[in-house]
């Protein structure tokens, strides 16, 4: 929607060898003034109103996306689109074109859930619920992209149901592609999210950031959301992700999208599920302030690895060989991991920088560091970090040098404690600590050598290694 600018503009109007005027009756003068005044408040108020209002209206507006002025007077989130993507045009669902579904079993709608046009093409998107044996399944059909001008019945209609495969039983997302060989430049995606899912991100492009897909409302029933988007040719993958504690993204399930195609037919991509569908997204159990919180290692579940893709496509970029689960459990009931790998590091010890990160649901997501984070190196035999969120816990994380034989623990309180060093995967040269404290904790980790002299030490308040003989929380 272009944006709108209000011009107005005032004439002079010049008078010149007037007859003099009549003088008014008594009274008069006083009354003209009166009306005058009224009048000139009553525009002044209308101009404000407008003036807000208009205001406001922008302000509820996604910013990086193109706005658009309905033609038809029917508004939609559909219609705002991040640049460059097809322009999108949303029509009044009653006026809709709305096929025949083919076969039986369907035991509600179907309803049209989205109807219009985009860069010109028509298309319906609708949905209806089949029951097959002893289940009811969700399922969504989209017909779209004709030629311009020419009818809707003649497109494409494809199909696509919340178990194949199965949302939310096996994955967060999953969704189909279709285009028409009309227009090769438009490609439709749609499909369902899990109850559990609150984001949908696409990345618009290259130098565009990720931009949210809203959710459409589904049928009664329904325990998963339908969308619908039609991407540029430029534009990147899929995520969606949970919002837990304060505002903290949990990040879901990932997928590459389809794209705009000279090859005809339908298009489905593999969905990587980062969180495992019986793994929570919060912390179950509550934690009263001051206690230490249950912690439990291992678990018949899968631990969760935060892998990160690269906008052309590049799985964990920087990272030597592969990320490895080296512990994991539960903490409050929460699952947790911790992971490790080298990083590529030109200015690092054979060019690899021992690194971690650490995974805790409900807290913050994923953590990370390591071993070499300052020049020139000092120090560098202790890394450390810690994750903390409004849950009563927090999490300690760190990687060490072989040089370091163990690590202790020193609250104010007076708790001492020995953690564990965990020892790297094949080829990486250190080892990693993981501890859980309670919120309120305060202290130092102290590193010590084989023969028990202090090697670093590091504040819990900051988390910044210094040298041995220095307190390390006291004020610079």
């Amino acid at each position: 929607m272009h944006d709108i600018e209000d011009r107005v503009r005032a004439s002079l109007v010049q008078h010149a060898g007037s007859a003099a005027p009549r003088p008014m009756p008594p009274g008069t003068i006083g009354g003209v003034r009166v009306r005058e005044t009224a009048f000139v408040l009553a525009i002044a108020l209308v101009t404000t109103i407008l003036v807000v209002a208009g205001v406001a209206v922008l302000r509820t507006l996604p910013p990086g996306r193109d706005r658009h002025i309905p033609v038809d007077g029917y508004e939609s989130p559909l219609e705002e689109v991040p640049p460059g993507w097809p322009g999108v045009e949303i029509s009044d669902p009653r006026t809709a074109y709305l096929p025949s579904i083919q076969g039986g079993g369907v035991i509600d709608g179907p309803v049209v859930l989205a109807s219009g046009t985009v860069e010109g093409s028509g298309f319906t998107l609708y949905a209806y619920t089949q029951g097959r044996r002893d289940a009811a399944v969700e399922c969504l059909g989209f017909v779209g992209f004709p030629a311009k001008g020419a009818s809707l019945s003649a497109a494409p209609d494809v199909v696509t149901c919340a178990d194949a495969p199965a949302v939310p039983e096996q994955q967060d997302v999953a969704f189909i592609g279709t285009g028409s060989a009309a227009r090769p430049d438009l490609e439709a995606n749609f499909g369902f999210v899990s109850e559990r899912v609150d984001k949908i991100y696409v990345v618009g492009g290259e130098n565009l950031g990720g931009f949210e897909i809203p959710t459409l409302d589904g049928l009664d029933g329904w325990n998963v959301k339908p969308f619908l988007f039609v991407p540029s040719a430029d534009a990147g993958g899929l995520e969606v992700d949970a919002v837990v504690g304060d505002g903290m993204v949990m990040p879901l399930a990932f997928a590459d999208i389809c794209h705009p195609s000279s090859v005809g037919g339908t298009c489905r991509t593999e969905v990587r599920q980062e969180l495992p569908i019986d793994s929570p997204v919060d912390v179950p159990r509550p934690l009263a302030a001051g206690s230490w919180p249950e912690v439990t290692y291992g678990g018949d579940f899968e631990p969760y690895v935060d892998h990160e893709m690269s906008a052309d496509g590049v799985l964990d970029p920087g990272v030597v060989g592969q990320k490895t689960v080296i512990a994991y459990g539960t903490v409050q009931a929460a699952p947790w991991s911790l992971v490790a790998y080298n990083s590529r590091d030109a200015d690092a010890p054979d060019q690899l920088n021992p690194s971690n990160d650490l995974f805790v649901t409900g807290l913050g997501g994923s953590s990370g560091d390591a071993l070499y984070v300052t020049e020139p190196w000092s120090p560098n035999d202790f890394s450390a970090g810690r994750m903390s969120g409004d849950v009563g816990f927090d999490a300690i994380h760190g990687v060490v040098s072989p040089r370091i034989a163990t690590v202790r623990l020193e609250l104010d309180d007076g708790t001492v404690r020995e953690l564990t060093l965990i020892p790297g995967p094949a080829g990486v040269s250190a080892r990693y600590l993981v501890e859980f404290v309670p919120s309120i904790a305060s202290g130092r980790l102290v590193a010590f050598d084989a023969a028990g002299s202090e090697v670093a030490q590091m504040c819990l308040r900051d988390m910044a290694a210094v040298s041995p003989g220095r307190d390390p929380c006291a004020s610079p």
